[in-house]
């Protein structure tokens, strides 16, 4: 009887028994960290395994500074870095990365900048820097599956230039069944504007979402609030997370109330 007062209670109180660690969450990271190298860090709130480098390896080591981790373009090979999660991507499933992207910089030779991993060679969901046209002060995004953007196979480009220094929420996405990429900037929902690649050459076991850093532009990228998630919902931050001391806290009030009402029912 106290069991049932006790379930009842806590979803009164809007709380489910699996909400402290949301399945769909595969990957949450708000860059809290110390100031310093990203590599070594793990997401925090969490899940996500820490941050490890998968190339150049200390090589203009990606950094962490008031909450943000910056990514920089520039000449000279610099680390490449990912975060992994389990299990890996399979048949039937999407995977979804949302993140707050700012670029700064005077120079975009369509460079790739992030992606998902399979390993420390094997990428897809590409996204890219690309210049406007006819070149302007902004950049275009673009997103690919193979490793060109300007190949013609079926990359897929934003509809519109994007605007240096500002802050844009970014979600992009990867089909295993079908193979495709979709890139969304600033949406609402699954339904908004997007764009979708179709250069995919195989069906990916991803494990791990990836920043990248290449000797072919001059051009920071700043991220923040990175979530990957097998919803879209959950990769936009749409769905709230709740804290687990938050879930934990509810409960056992939800707890305390039913204990109070089951006494007076007995009463």
């Amino acid at each position: 009887m106290i069991c049932r007062y006790f379930w009842t209670l806590a979803c009164v109180a809007g709380v489910s028994f699996t909400s402290a660690a949301p399945a769909a969450v595969l990957i949450h990271e708000t860059f809290e960290h110390a100031d310093g190298n990203l590599v070594g860090q793990t997401p925090t709130p969490g899940p996500g395994a820490a941050w490890a480098a998968h190339s150049g390896g200390g090589a203009k080591p990606i950094q962490v500074s008031g909450g943000v981790a910056t990514v920089v373009q520039s000449t000279g090979s610099g680390e490449d870095v990912n975060t992994a999660w389990t299990p890996a991507l399979s048949a039937g499933q999407t995977v979804y990365a949302g993140f707050d992207l700012t670029v700064s910089g005077s120079t975009f030779n369509n460079t790739n900048f992030a992606h998902f991993n399979r390993t420390a060679t094997t990428f897809n969901g590409r996204l890219w820097l690309a210049p406007t046209v006819p070149a302007g002060s902004g950049y275009r995004l673009a997103v690919s599956g193979d490793n060109s953007i300007t190949d013609g196979d079926g990359e897929a480009f934003w509809g519109s230039d994007l605007t240096a220094g500002e802050q844009y929420r970014v979600v992009v996405a990867f089909d295993f069944d079908s193979q495709d990429s979709t890139l969304w900037v600033d949406p609402t929902s699954v339904s908004s504007t997007s764009v979708v690649a179709t250069d995919g050459t195989f069906s990916d076991a991803l494990i791990a979402f990836a920043f990248r850093q290449a000797s072919d532009s001059n051009s920071t990228q700043v991220f923040d609030n990175l979530i990957v998630a097998t919803t879209f919902d959950e990769a936009l931050g749409a769905t709230p997370i709740p804290e687990p001391s938050t879930v934990l806290m509810t409960l056992m009030a939800a707890s305390a109330v039913g204990a109070v009402a089951m006494r007076r029912r007995l009463g």
